[in-house]
């Protein structure tokens, strides 16, 4: 009686869910039938976490849909794995296709009510204002609707359609729906495929029930649980081999099924019957195959269905019922172990744990059963703590527990469970990165110890101070302390942004700021610590992707030069990881510039600030000398922009364009700098015709020749402030890096065109100086006025690095000149070594080094004779070398023949294969290094006028001084930033699987 009763029940139950389903696909169905249909399923809280490229499947699934047309997507839609991963997908689909129709649209099916506080982008919101008592006066009558509209939700890209329903329910009303979806009427049929991404086993009946009915299964291989179970199953079934189910429970579930009820032989029997319909299912490989062939897969299987399934008859629907009400009840009599059993409860006596100072032996590779066991079997009992009871009390404990295990899992290097516990969305207080230092860095200081390594170098980056000692000791401020670190490495003043804080005011905001604060302390903490493979993992999830690799890398850089001191392995594998930090930046902004041109070049250009490091990611990697970065193709597209404000990149187009678009082109630095070298042209062929006349005193030169002269003295001193201003960013110019103030001066001084217009303001003194003084002859004034002529002119050549043949050619010149100079120093003692003894023998009488006037003192003869004998010359008249001057010692003649010898047939030779080289090495580089110095012309005339006008006119300056400040956000440019971020997430996650 009491049987009849539950199972009338359960039918009344199960029409309430059809009338439901059914009224939630006609709403779903009220415009047009999809092309097809995904069904992915699998979230499951395995025991065995295995990171797999999520971002493989994401873009194969998006592939298939597309080509489908118009489909949707089926998921759980609840806080779980693989409901994310579908969930990032969707929301990657809108952001990067911004589609007009929602030609795919995600279905999320919950088992109950929930809040949606899942971290899905791990990204803030668009600045909200919460007015929830104004909504809830006016939405007072729909509060007051049927249940059957309450608990599904239809709007736009996105619908959810509520279960309400117990766990061993959950598969039917899943299955029920996905029924209805693929045959809203009776002859009508949609294309339907079920996704299977990783799974416990309590999913095989989902996949049995979708086999028995003719739904092809893709089997996702590679992603763990049921997935990798199936796949093998069904392999060695082809091979007709026996299926040991108790040799892969416990590696792909950590489970041990038990054998008093028969639950091994019950799931080798499911197997067995899905086998049976093996022509439903096949098998994708993330790490194989591309998202071309998953969609082929996805093709063949559904062929196959259509064309060998007829559509099940009103007995084969009976059919499934009835095995959809066994499976029901088998569901509720198992145990708990038949989805989840932990292995220590059958261990009669406890399992004994692992010294810690043990387990701290940072694998590299990283596997869930990698020894000791410990972490794998506290991470079963935590998912079984979380499973428990939602009480306050029960809650404390599950956060305690994970954070307990996200510590050992960071200090152990366990990727794995590292990426697991994120996923769920875990995390430790800044507080707490302390005890990581304490323990990654054991607290005793001892000479020995601190003679090389990792801890070497952390206190050469402390310095003087010994800031490094706090991090020993673990102090609860170690992140502030390592931000400091850093920034005195990188010689960066403390500069704090207060934008992603910015608006903090719904919950989910809050935590993702908490949560980006608690990952920028971990990600710097794998740095100093060299967890290669923790950074790499943490880096992903962290804002500002670009920029942070950018970073990441010159800290790496600067690790690896101390480390070269004492250790060069060190050095090495440093070296080598920031190698991999750039590259990702590389790949991530190849992606960047083919996916929005425009908001890729907003990341390049726009402040950001991490580890209170703040400056913009294309001037951090000029001022870092990343000439990659510099020539990458979207750094070359933003300068392009800039250069010619928005208009054709071209030379040509630019003056035919130039009296349709003169309101841009008058603005572009392009022209500017045009004319700007036009001016400087005349002005320098005028104080040419000046100096080539005999100059006279001021009051007795005419005044048109004054003026030219005069001309000349501004242009250059003007140059020269502008220099200063561009070096100090005075009079408003916008902040470029925030870099300390002596460090920038001398990185820009690193300009060979500021150092000539240093020059040149310096002998721009001594000539008037020295014009000003009474001659007859005026020779001081004009040899002062012909090196100033010289040095302009020298200037002047910067008009040709802006063309790439010509820029190219004086980038080998450049170079060529400074390994000369380095040669230079080497061979000067030879040629001193060689005066001296001619000058000891051929002139022993003199007594005096340094008779009269600077010119005429003995030191320019000592390096005169040898100097040029490098070029054939042999002073035999002088030297005696033909015998007609016998007072010369023989034994100068001995040592000018060894001499000539070695000069002309060695080092002439070894200067020529040396520059053969450099030639070559150059030349691999001779594109990145004009790109790198162009980039310098093109952000100087960005904020300048031709002429330096923009001095002499103050209201350019006063306009630039009263722009808005950099962090005055409104709501619009809160949402730019959160497109900004949204876009560098989806990037980088690519960039990490190429």
């Amino acid at each position: 009686m009491a049987d009849m009763k539950n199972g009338i029940s359960e039918e009344m139950e199960r029409d309430e869910w059809r009338k439901r389903i059914k009224s939630f696909v006609t709403k779903v169905y009220s415009k047009s039938l999809p092309n097809m249909i995904f069904s992915v399923i699998g979230d499951s809280d395995n025991l065995i976490p295995k990171p797999w490229p999520r971002s493989r499947l994401q873009q194969s699934l998006t592939y298939a849909a597309k080509a489908a047309g118009n489909c949707l997507i089926l998921s759980k839609g609840e806080s779980l794995k693989v409901s994310r991963i579908v969930r990032e997908m969707m929301e990657e689909y809108i952001y990067l296709e911004k589609p007009a129709k929602s030609n795919l649209r995600l279905i999320s099916v919950p088992s109950k009510h929930m809040e949606d506080n899942s971290l899905y982008f791990d990204l803030p919101e668009v600045a909200e204002v919460e007015e929830k008592q104004s909504k809830e006066d006016q939405n007072n009558e729909e509060k007051n609707q049927d249940e059957e509209e309450e608990r599904f939700e239809v709007d736009g890209f996105f619908y959810k359609l509520i279960a309400d329903s117990a766990d061993e329910d959950y598969i039917e009303f899943r299955f029920e729906l996905e029924r209805t979806l693929e045959m809203p009427e009776d002859e009508e049929r949609v294309a339907l495929a079920i996704i299977l991404v990783e799974g416990d086993l309590s999913t095989v009946d989902h996949v049995k029930l979708a086999t028995e009915s003719g739904i092809p299964v893709v089997l996702v291989k590679g992603t763990g649980g049921l997935a990798d179970l199936l796949s093998i199953s069904m392999d060695l079934l082809n091979d007709g081999k026996d299926m040991e189910l108790r040799t892969l429970l416990p590696t792909l579930f950590g489970i041990d099924l038990d054998d008093t009820d028969h639950e091994i032989e019950e799931l080798e029997k499911t197997l067995r019957t899905i086998f049976e319909s093996s022509y439903l299912i096949d098998s994708f490989d993330l790490l194989e195959k591309n998202e071309e062939q998953f969609a082929a897969v996805v093709g063949e299987l559904v062929q196959k269905s259509w064309l060998l399934e007829t559509g099940p008859s009103k007995k084969q629907s009976n059919k499934n019922s009835r095995q959809v009400k066994n499976i029901k009840n088998k569901a509720r009599n198992r145990k708990s172990s038949y989805a989840m059993e932990q292995n220590w409860k059958r261990v009669k006596k406890p399992w004994r744990m692992a010294e810690e100072l043990e387990t701290l032996n940072f694998p590299t590779f990283s596997s869930p059963f990698s020894l000791p066991l410990d972490l794998f079997f506290r991470y079963s009992k935590f998912i079984q703590l979380q499973k428990g009871n939602s009480s306050s009390k029960q809650e404390e404990q599950v956060a305690k527990e994970a954070q307990d295990l996200l510590n050992t899992a960071l200090l152990t290097n366990r990727t794995d469970y590292v990426d697991a516990l994120l996923d769920l969305n875990f995390q430790m207080s800044l507080d707490q990165i302390g005890e990581l230092y304490k323990l990654a860095l054991p607290a005793i200081c001892t000479e020995k110890s601190d003679s090389s390594g990792m801890r070497w170098i952390l206190m050469e980056m402390g310095g003087k101070e010994k800031l490094a000692k706090h991090l020993f000791e673990g102090e609860k401020d170690c992140h502030k302390i390592a931000e400091k670190m850093c920034k005195r490495l990188l010689n960066y003043i403390k500069t704090d942004d207060h934008r992603l804080s910015l608006n903090c005011k719904t919950t989910r905001r809050k935590k993702y700021v908490n949560r980006q604060y608690f990952l920028q302390a971990v990600l710097l903490w794998s740095l100093l610590t060299h967890r290669t493979d923790i950074a790499t993992l943490i880096w992903r999830r962290v804002n500002n992707q670009l920029y942070t690799g950018l970073v990441s890398a010159l800290i790496l850089e600067k690790m690896s030069t101390i480390a070269r001191l004492k250790d060069e392995k060190l050095a090495m594998k440093l070296q080598e990881q920031s190698k991999v930090f750039r590259s990702r930046v590389l790949c991530m902004m190849d992606n960047l510039y083919q996916t929005d041109e425009i908001l890729s070049f907003e990341i390049l250009d726009e402040l950001d600030t991490v580890w209170t490091i703040q400056a913009r990611p294309l001037s951090f990697a000029y001022e870092s000398k990343m000439y990659d970065v510099i020539a990458h193709p979207c750094s070359v597209g933003l300068l392009d922009k800039i250069w010619y404000n928005g208009l054709i990149p071209s030379g040509t187009r630019f003056c035919t364009d130039f009296l349709k678009q003169h309101r841009d082109a008058i603005r572009a630095p392009c022209l500017h700098f045009v004319l700007h070298y036009i001016f400087f042209g005349i002005v320098l062929l005028l104080y040419s015709y000046i100096v080539l006349t005999p100059l006279k005193m001021y009051d007795d030169t005419p005044t048109s020749l004054k003026v030219c002269e005069f001309t000349l003295y501004l242009w250059t001193g003007l140059d020269f402030l502008n220099d200063i201003v561009s070096v100090l960013g005075f009079f408003g110019r916008r902040k470029e890096t925030m870099r300390k103030c002596l460090y920038r001066f001398c990185s820009r001084l690193n300009d060979m065109w500021k150092a000539l217009g240093f020059v040149c303001a310096i002998l721009v003194f001594f000539t008037v100086s020295s014009r000003l003084k009474s001659t007859e002859t005026f020779t001081m004034a004009t040899r002062f006025s012909a090196l100033l002529l010289l040095f302009s002119y020298l200037r002047y050549m910067r008009v040709f690095v802006i063309h790439r043949y010509t820029g190219i050619t004086f980038v080998f010149l450049k170079h060529m000149l400074l390994n000369l100079m380095r040669f230079l120093i080497t061979i000067a003692f030879f040629v001193l070594g060689v005066g001296i003894f001619i000058e000891a023998l051929v002139h022993r009488n003199e007594q005096d080094l340094f008779p009269g006037k600077w010119y005429e003192w003995r030191v320019w003869r000592i390096i005169y004779y040898p100097y040029y004998q490098y070029y054939g010359e042999v002073f035999d008249d002088f030297l005696g070398i033909d015998k007609r001057n016998e007072e010369v010692d023989w034994s100068v003649k001995a040592v000018l023949a060894i001499h000539m010898m070695v000069g002309n047939l060695l080092i002439v030779n070894l200067i020529i294969a040396l520059f053969t080289t450099t030639y070559e090495k150059v030349l691999q580089k001779s594109g990145l290094i004009w790109q790198y110095e162009r980039y310098h012309v093109i952000q100087d005339f960005r904020h300048r006028a031709f002429g330096n006008l923009h001095f002499i006119n103050p209201f350019p300056l006063m306009k630039h001084c009263t722009r808005r400040h950099e962090y005055s956000y409104v709501e619009k440019e809160l949402k730019r930033e959160r497109e900004r971020q949204v876009l560098q997430y989806i990037m980088a996650g690519r960039s990490l699987e190429k």
